[in-house]
């Protein structure tokens, strides 16, 4: 086993944080990013830049006002559907 080993783990982590809790699920084929946010309170804004989904690149930013979260697209570069996801 290779010493930087759980370096590589633990660097994987953050992203995999990331999109969970702002539910990002891609669908790069379809041209299609569904999103269904939830920040924590000791996260009230964050910002995503140069994400991308296929051959498009997109800018999202994400806040919280109250209990929701709210997100809205700041760039968008090709073609891309960002579709916002209503929790149950």
């Amino acid at each position: 086993m290779d010493a930087n080993s759980p370096q590589a783990w633990a660097a994987g982590a953050m992203p995999w944080l990331i999109s969970s809790m702002l539910g990002l699920k891609a669908d790069a084929p379809d041209r299609r990013l569904q999103v269904q946010p939830v920040l924590p309170d000791w996260l009230p804004d964050l910002h995503l830049t140069h994400l991308n989904v296929g051959d498009a690149t997109v800018d999202l930013r994400f806040w919280r006002e109250g209990e929701q979260t709210k997100w809205e697209i700041t760039k968008l570069k090709g073609k891309l559907d960002v579709q916002g996801i209503v929790s149950g």
